[in-house]
């Protein structure tokens, strides 16, 4: 069992992470204050008791999230770069919380609003528990950044109510929270105080789940439209407005040890599997492991896209079947991924297995930058992998879950650089960056300008010499690789690859060098047969980065004439001076031509074709430029 080095130990230098960390705190981070503050999500609280359905205040069933979210990444902010405006901000957010709370601790700005008798009457649907989950995460982060708990005293105040109502109520007891998020938040809680009443908590959420018949009446496992319908009306509520119509759509459709599949809402499950994960670490639950590492391979197996996205429709937000990856339809929600980050790192902090890190390398590349515009002010929610040029990013959201939490996934990217255990240090990311590990007396300089060239070095500082294991991550997508200490190299039959990584167990002193080398050939990535959708297609990858074609670069919006020639020589070409920075590929391809068709629909013999190179360009970066057509899986 490993633990990460914190964020705040973490100094990214690199051109990919530490220019978008940047932009983070300077421009996201305050613009998206501002948009809380216009869009009535801060002050919805003080309206609380006057809510009116034409009031432009009305606030939202999971409004109260958005603000958590963005706490969140600002005390993260505030705790490596310290901001008084944003200090003030979080005072404020707290100041507010307080004042609103009511006395038996409940606080929650839209129930408050229409009528607190309605609460906690419609656990599986309202998001309550959602909201308190990352109002309760807020909290947390705003004590380790400030010291603080004028934030913290509030929301324990509220675990503590909850706690009451739901455990100490036979009817609430058997209830489950629709949308899982205070699972994991009351794990981080538990991890701050010690208190085992929010662990206990936490695990009773995990439990209660596809047991039985719920506090609804509901049968885990049968279709829900009828109950729900009902129950919505009897509320004086839309039915219309809740998707969920099975309770595998909030994975309640079996006990959580027994689940094998993922399935449902995808932020839903990332964000549940991620308690789980916690919660097999601290309890040392076998079963809970070993339904998290099953539910893990399914989801990689056959249900996750080549960029990393996670879920396929719209109408679900979430999962169909075995190998159904649309590409222009694919839903891929930013908070999936950054969910998926989550899981994976909790599943690489017990197992030490590579291929957890491998998800957090390809997310943190690929699908999750693409959520945000170079100049942070523009969001993606959905990340398909093929465009006609209509899908382009937004301002905000009335759903705004994606924005906040870029924003402080951001802020804590160094979160995933690295860990350290008794034994010694594990190196998860290559990102050019200054990382101290106290325990072990230890500055490490990483160097090099991943992910673009795969050349790294590793420099190291001690405070003196020492006996430990300095384990490198050698990444799933490399066939090859180099190591050395010193400028020796050591042959790779005395350094074996397990579970991902090489482990150099030494005596280390002040200066030591280690370089490492991952080669980046271009690579051409085939899809399994089942996936229809990419039958006869190719995507193109060089190290952890997938590549997307772009009409602005190519043929314009017709990508669909492009047939790619994989079999000839693709040269890769650094330009600073394109999208913040990127390595381009200069393919060689065919564009069908469609000139002398004339009034011809069909005919016996093929289109013609030119030879033509086209540029593939990062999927992270793509829809940076002015708006067109992007395909990642192209025709070969």
């Amino acid at each position: 069992m490993s633990n990460p080095i914190h964020f705040t130990k973490v100094i990214l230098q690199d051109s990919f992470f530490a220019p978008r960390q940047q932009v983070n705190r300077e421009v996201t981070i305050p613009s998206q204050l501002e948009i809380l503050h216009k869009t009535g999500r801060i002050t919805a609280f003080d309206h609380i008791g006057h809510w009116n359905p034409k009031d432009f205040f009305t606030p939202h069933r999971f409004w109260d999230s958005d603000v958590a979210k963005w706490a969140e990444a600002a005390a993260y902010s505030i705790h490596t770069h310290y901001n008084k405006q944003l200090d003030d901000a979080l005072d404020t957010i707290a100041a507010t919380l307080a004042r609103s709370q009511m006395a038996d601790g409940y606080v929650n700005s839209h129930y408050q609003s229409i009528g607190v008798h309605k609460r906690l009457t419609n656990l599986t649907h309202a998001h309550e528990l959602y909201c308190a989950g990352h109002l309760l995460e807020a909290a947390v982060a705003h004590k380790q950044a400030t010291g603080k708990d004028n934030l913290l005293k509030v929301m324990r105040k509220y675990m503590v109510f909850v706690d009451d109502k739901i455990r100490g109520s036979k009817r609430l007891g058997r209830a489950y929270d629709g949308h899982q998020e205070i699972e994991l938040a009351l794990v981080r809680l538990f991890k701050l105080d010690g208190n085992k009443r929010w662990l206990n908590l936490a695990k009773h959420f995990i439990d209660v789940r596809g047991q039985g018949r719920s506090a609804l009446g509901h049968n885990p496992g049968h279709e829900l439209l009828h109950d729900w319908d009902r129950e919505a009306r009897a509320r004086g509520e839309n039915p219309k407005d809740y998707w969920a119509k099975t309770y595998a759509y909030a994975q309640a459709h079996a006990p959580v040890r027994e689940q094998t599949e993922i399935v449902g809402h995808a932020v839903r499950a990332v964000y549940m599997f991620t308690a789980v994960s916690d919660l097999a670490a601290l309890t040392g639950d076998t079963s809970l492991l070993a339904a998290a590492e099953r539910v893990w391979d399914h989801m990689v197996a056959r249900r996750t896209y080549v960029t990393g996205g996670l879920g396929v429709a719209a109408a679900n937000e979430g999962f169909t079947n075995d190998y159904d990856l649309p590409n222009e339809n694919a839903y891929a929600e930013t908070c999936a991924s950054i969910g998926a980050v989550y899981w994976a790192q909790r599943m690489l902090n017990i197992t030490g297995n590579g291929k957890y890190a491998d998800m957090i390398e390809l997310q943190l590349y690929n699908n999750i930058p693409a959520g945000i515009s170079l100049d942070g002010t523009q969001y993606f929610y959905e990340n398909p992998l093929a465009s006609n040029g209509s899908h382009v990013r937004q301002d905000w959201f009335d759903c705004a879950c994606c924005p906040p939490n870029v924003a402080r996934l951001f802020a804590s990217l160094g979160n995933y650089v690295a860990s350290a255990d008794k034994t010694g240090i594990q190196v998860h990311l290559y990102a050019a960056s200054q990382i101290t590990v106290a325990d072990h007396g230890l500055e490490l300089e990483l160097s090099g300008n991943y992910p673009w060239d795969g050349r790294i070095k590793l420099k190291l500082t001690l405070t003196a010499s020492r006996k430990f294991e300095l384990s490198l991550r050698i990444p799933a997508w490399c066939a090859g690789h180099a190591v050395s200490v010193n400028g020796k190299r050591i042959p790779a039959a005395q350094l074996p690859v397990k579970d991902g990584y090489v482990s150099i167990e030494r005596e280390w002193s002040t200066d030591d060098v280690v370089a490492l080398n991952l080669p980046m050939p271009v690579r051409t990535v085939h899809a399994n047969p089942m996936v229809k959708a990419d039958a006869g297609k190719v995507a193109l990858q060089r190290g952890p980065i997938v590549y997307c074609l772009e009409a602005c670069d190519n043929v314009g919006n017709e990508l669909h004439r492009v047939r790619l020639k994989p079999d000839q020589p693709i040269s890769a070409v650094h330009d600073t001076d394109l999208l913040g920075g990127v390595t381009a590929l200069r393919v060689p391809a065919q564009v069908d031509r469609n000139d002398g068709w004339g009034a011809d629909l069909y005919r016996a013999t093929p289109a013609k074709a030119d030879e033509v190179e086209v540029i593939a360009v990062p999927y992270a970066v793509w829809c940076n430029r002015q708006p067109g057509a992007m395909q990642v899986w192209v025709r070969a």
